[in-house]
């Protein structure tokens, strides 16, 4: 007679291992992130953070980047009659002042409704309810 071996072995196969290992490291990193990312409590949700209390900068206040001696005229352009204040209103990109078809990031199309938000990265949350 043969004896059977009835002992458990546990068979993990490579999907089931790569399961394991992915859901591990999520963990992990959500654990270590929570931890960094402190911030300033009273910025964070739900309450509601000091940068949005009062109205930012204008949409022509900073025209992001410097462009070349010769390209100076190529700045993101307000329309003052457009709004009554630059805080809602809208910049425009110089699309008559490029040369080819690739639009710099500082100077792409914005819209604000309360101005420039000033948030600091260690506050910024995105809070889905």
């Amino acid at each position: 007679m043969t004896a059977k071996h009835t002992h458990k072995t546990t068979d993990l196969s490579r999907r089931g291992f790569l399961t394991s290992a992915a859901a591990g490291t999520a963990a992990l990193a959500a654990g270590t992130t929570s931890l960094k990312a402190a911030g300033n409590p009273e910025n964070q949700p739900p309450n509601v953070p000091e940068w949005s209390r009062a109205l930012g900068d204008g949409v022509v206040e900073r025209p992001y980047g410097l462009p070349s001696e010769f390209e100076k005229d190529v700045i993101r352009r307000n329309v003052a009659w457009l709004t009554a204040s630059t805080e809602s209103s809208v910049s425009f990109t110089p699309l008559h002042e490029l040369d080819g078809i690739i639009t710099p990031n500082g100077l792409c199309f914005e819209r604000h409704h309360s101005g420039v938000a000033h948030v600091d990265p260690a506050d910024y949350r995105l809070m889905i309810n």
